[in-house]
Order: C-alpha cells, then sequence, then structure tokens
C-alpha cells in the first residue's frame, strides 16, 4: 500500500493553503509541546502508517499511535483500548470501595450510588 501520493497530495493544496491564509494552531499534546497527527487503518496496516511525518511549512508533523482531544482518546485502529481501559479500572477501584460502607447504607442508598456512578 503506497500512500506518498496521499502525502503528497496534503502537502501541496490543503495544508499549505491552511496555513498561508491563516494562522494554524493545532491541539498539543498534554504532555508534549509539539502538534501530531493520526491516521486511521485496520490492524493489519498499523505497521505501514506509525512513521508518517507531514511536511508544514518549514516544520513536520509526527503520526501518532493514539491522539487526545477534548479528554477522549483514539487510537489509530479506532479499538478505543487506551480509552476504555482506564475508565473501567477506576469503576471498579470504586465499586471495591463501596464495599466497605454497604452495611452501614439501606439498600435504597447502595441503588442510588451505583446508579451515580454508572451514569457519571
Amino acid at each position: 500500500m503506497n500512500i506518498q501520493p496521499v502525502c503528497e497530495l496534503l502537502n501541496s493544496i490543503t495544508l499549505k493553503i491552511i496555513v498561508k491564509s491563516m494562522i494554524l494552531k493545532l491541539n498539543k499534546n498534554e504532555n508534549k509541546n509539539e502538534t501530531e497527527s493520526i491516521v486511521f487503518s485496520s490492524k493489519q496496516y498499523v505497521n505501514k502508517t506509525d512513521n508518517l511525518c507531514i511536511k508544514v511549512g518549514s516544520g513536520y508533523i509526527k503520526s501518532s499511535m493514539s491522539v487526545s482531544n477534548l479528554r477522549l482518546i483514539l487510537d489509530n485502529t479506532l479499538g478505543m483500548e487506551k480509552q476504555v481501559n482506564p475508565i473501567c479500572k477506576s469503576c471498579y477501584y470504586q465499586i471495591r470501595n463501596m464495599r466497605l460502607f454497604r452495611k452501614y447504607i439501606n439498600d435504597e442508598t447502595c441503588k442510588a450510588l451505583f446508579q451515580a456512578l454508572m451514569i457519571s
């Protein structure tokens, strides 16, 4: 799969027009002070698309395995593992902590707490 024509097209048309017409400030990764891009592909093509760079002006934008925007983590296969796993871990921790005070509350209160946890 040759993606060089796609990169050339992006370099020659879209990105140069955007950069020349206005100041473009893309999202910055929370841990790094640089702009990142992502290429979505199936799992079988991940290795072919993980080290792509797009030239914008005099700089380069690296492609990443995952990006974060508005607290949503997207990976390059749209698998959502990096988003779902921390949420499951946190919920499991909270449910385990609820067992410590379960004997001190009635069933209605317990039900309300569990519903609040699942909705939040």
